[in-house]
């Protein structure tokens, strides 16, 4: 009972004043963080790949332990987690030219996924925060060791759109007996969270799974899922073509995530704020 008080704490809202300190505390870790890390990025290019590995497996632990609670768990099946993993891995053990494109190519699936979540570079909630990282930072952090002459990449479109295909097809081939299969009375029963459900209450997946509600898993894995990796090659076909492209595309991502940020603070959180004061004084 205690445990559970002081990760109430920690992860929830339940305390004001612990909350207050909390979230400052978090500001300032996490924006000297960022310092931290372009010191790095820019001073030791390719150390930073390594050591922006290390900073999401760390992360991971207090994301495992959140989503547990909240019973968000199936969301860390996703395929945005796997490639995460995957960079982990080869930063440590090394990796050949073709596997680091491909998981170049998979970056853009993050980055898309930036842009369909609005993720926000908030420095204050850690949960915000690594949402962020996770999606924006691998494609930030292999751009920065290929351009710095750290890694190989296989730039040929064709070979990396087949591998990066095959790479998700095979992630696919388990993830949909296991989340559509095997665990689809559960979360179906206890409605358990996870993507598939999530996009099924957006107005576009809403209307267009309704008219196929058997087919509306495979569609949405091999259909709208695998679109994206196969856009992915494409967009980073385009990166390839010159520096100055793969440059201009992190920095667009980095600054969206950064303007999203704003407007979370300067819009979204006084009009909460201003809501619970109403609330209190009721």
């Amino acid at each position: 009972m205690v445990g559970s008080g002081i990760l109430a704490k920690v992860f929830e809202d339940t305390d004001k004043a612990f909350t207050r300190n909390r979230n400052v505390f978090m500001y300032t870790l996490l924006g000297t963080f960022l310092v931290f890390s372009s010191f790095v990025a820019a001073k030791f290019p390719c150390h930073y790949l390594k050591m922006s590995s290390i900073v999401t497996g760390i992360l991971f632990i207090p994301r495992a332990i959140h989503y547990t609670r909240k019973d968000w768990y199936l969301y860390l099946m996703d395929y945005c987690y796997i490639v995460n993993i995957a960079i982990i891995y080869l930063s440590f053990y090394g990796s050949d030219a073709l596997t680091n494109g491909i998981l170049y190519n998979s970056t853009y699936y993050l980055l898309i996924n930036v842009y369909r979540y609005g993720n926000s570079l908030v420095l204050h909630n850690q949960e915000t925060f690594f949402t962020c990282y996770m999606h924006i930072n691998p494609h930030i952090a292999l751009a920065v060791s290929y351009l710095s002459g750290c890694i190989e990449f296989e730039t040929d479109f064709t070979t990396l759109l087949y591998h990066s295909s095959k790479w998700y097809c095979i992630y696919a081939a388990f993830y949909f007996p296991i989340i559509f299969g095997l665990l689809k009375p559960f979360w179906t029963k206890y409605r358990i969270p996870n993507l598939f459900l999530y996009h099924s209450e957006q107005p576009f997946y809403r209307d267009l799974f309704a008219k196929m509600p058997f087919w509306g898993p495979p569609v949405y894995m091999w259909g709208l899922q695998l679109s994206m990796v196969i856009a992915s090659s494409c967009l980073s076909y385009f990166a390839f073509q010159n520096d100055l492209v793969m440059i201009a595309v992190a920095c667009f991502f980095l600054v969206y995530t950064i303007y999203r940020a704003g407007t979370y603070y300067i819009d979204y959180m006084p009009a909460a704020i201003l809501k619970e004061a109403k609330k209190a004084s009721n």
